[in-house]
């Protein structure tokens, strides 16, 4: 029990440490998953980790990264990982290889979700908007809406698919 809460300790260290610096997330990463390679998968530090590579310009890094939890993700049918991929890549504002992994990422959480499920294509909405893609993005936030089985769902998925329309709209302000 003592190791248990230990480990929990430890685990606790490293997601305070996301508030820091990036450089501070990936050295309490790292000094996490070589006390315990073991661990070293855990799902919530996959978005940390390449949210802190993105920060720190290791965009190779992140990409190779992205790559191969995209692979696992299709490998076991897991479609949290892929939008997890899809979430922190999304975040490469200025990195068009990155966001085009993130498209990726998105593109086969929705595959393995069976294009039905509002989180995925939502996610999927988010990476071509991150992309630039601003049709895309409200293509598949429209379809995210319609596929949200309840009320609350639809109405929350609609409140954050407004952007799509709002940048256009901005953009059509500026060309007058």
């Amino acid at each position: 029990l003592e190791a248990v809460k230990g480990i929990e300790k430890e685990v606790n260290a490293v997601f305070q440490a996301s508030g820091k610096e990036p450089e501070a997330v990936l050295s309490a990463l790292a000094e996490f998953q070589q006390k315990h390679p073991e661990l070293s998968d855990i799902p919530y530090f996959r978005g940390m980790k390449l949210s802190a590579m993105i920060r720190t310009k290791q965009t190779d890094e992140a990409k190779k990264l992205a790559e191969g939890l995209i692979a696992k993700g299709l490998k076991t049918d897991d479609p949290t990982v892929l939008g997890t991929v899809a979430g922190a890549l999304g975040t490469a504002k200025d990195n068009k290889e990155l966001l085009a992994v993130a498209v990726k990422a998105a593109e086969a959480g929705v595959k393995l979700s069976g294009g039905k499920e509002p989180g995925p294509l939502y996610q999927l909405a988010e990476a071509h908007f991150a992309a630039g893609d601003k049709a895309k993005a409200k293509e598949y936030g429209a379809k995210a809406v319609e596929a949200a089985d309840n009320e609350t769902l639809k109405k929350r998925i609609q409140k954050l698919t407004e952007k799509y329309s709002d940048e256009k709209k901005d953009e059509d302000k500026k060309d007058k």
